[in-house]
């Protein structure tokens, strides 16, 4: 691999990506995460920040919203990651 690669969007998104990083997360013999599998129905609401606790949640498929009150801020989807911190 000469240097550009390393440096190239196709490098990084074949070597460094989310579904790599929810595999590591998962994977119990390297590294010890709390986990729990939810499954949320369409038009269910998590409402975010509501405990003294952070959670990351890892989008496996579909399409998620994120709003503040009525409004839609953000949409996450398939392999994405969104967060909340108490």
């Amino acid at each position: 691999m000469i240097l550009n690669d390393v440096y190239s969007y196709e490098t990084i998104e074949r070597e460094f990506n989310t579904k790599q990083l929810f595999a590591l997360l998962s994977d119990k013999s390297f590294l010890e995460v709390s986990s729990q599998k939810i499954y949320i129905k369409k038009g269910e609401r998590i409402e975010l920040g509501k405990d003294k606790l952070d959670y990351v949640y890892y989008i496996s498929q579909g399409v998620a919203a994120a709003s503040i009150r009525d409004q839609i801020i953000d949409f996450r989807g398939a392999t994405d990651f969104f967060w909340s911190s108490g």
